[in-house]
């Protein structure tokens, strides 16, 4: 075995242990970038998530991260920029879909026919 791939089988065996779960678990990283109004729209668009994604954990990450406490559908939510180890636990080496959507970069939107959020 060479060193680097040891080194990586040790790193996913401390991120797992880290977390007190199964490094190689199903996630999905949903990042919701905005004010408290597009959190509180997400809470619609998580329920979509864990309808297409029903085998993995939904994490958030999000300015306002106690609107997603007691969502049946999350995970863990965490607050954007206090995400120490988050890299290295949901994303470098995971099964994890990272999913972040801006309704208001959407074509429809720039177009003039607003979509609303839960259909983007």
């Amino acid at each position: 075995m060479s060193k680097a791939k040891a080194k990586k089988d040790i790193r996913k065996v401390k991120a797992g242990k880290r977390r007190g779960r199964d490094a190689a678990e199903k996630s999905v990283v949903f990042i919701v970038d905005g004010g408290i109004g597009k959190c509180i729209m997400s809470t619609v668009v998580i329920r979509g998530i864990k309808k297409k994604y029903p085998d993995r954990n939904i994490v958030v990450l999000s300015g306002y991260p106690d609107i997603f406490n007691y969502n049946p559908n999350v995970y863990r939510p965490y607050f954007m920029g206090n995400t120490t180890f988050f890299y290295d636990d949901y994303i470098v080496d995971q099964d994890a879909e990272v999913l972040k959507s801006e309704p208001y970069y959407a074509r429809s939107y720039l177009r003039g026919d607003p979509v609303h959020l839960t259909r983007l």
